[in-house]
């Protein structure tokens, strides 16, 4: 599950980091992917490795592209992945 996120990513730059994750939310793998934390949150077992993937994503982006990139723009992404893919269900 992390190495499929992490290939979809540039980690070169914070501005090639923002438009990697946005031109991966075009890929239904990786919104699959983005997607197992909230689809399982009835299974424990499911979330935490849910949970240690994305950990191990927010420690990466950290070390290549500082606490800012971490704190600020990926969930500002991982929020407007979900929403995309909410409006296109809903749609």
């Amino acid at each position: 599950m992390f190495t499929t996120i992490v290939n979809e990513l540039d980690l070169s730059s914070r501005d090639a980091f923002i438009s990697s994750f946005e031109s991966a939310m075009a890929s239904p793998t990786f919104n699959a992917i983005i997607q197992v934390p909230l689809n399982s949150t009835s299974h424990h077992v499911a979330i935490e490795y849910a949970k240690q993937a994305w950990r191990e994503l927010e420690d990466l982006v950290e070390e290549k592209l500082g606490a800012e990139v971490k704190e600020n723009d990926l969930p500002r992404l991982l929020g407007r992945n979900i929403f995309m893919l909410t409006a296109s269900k809903a749609a």
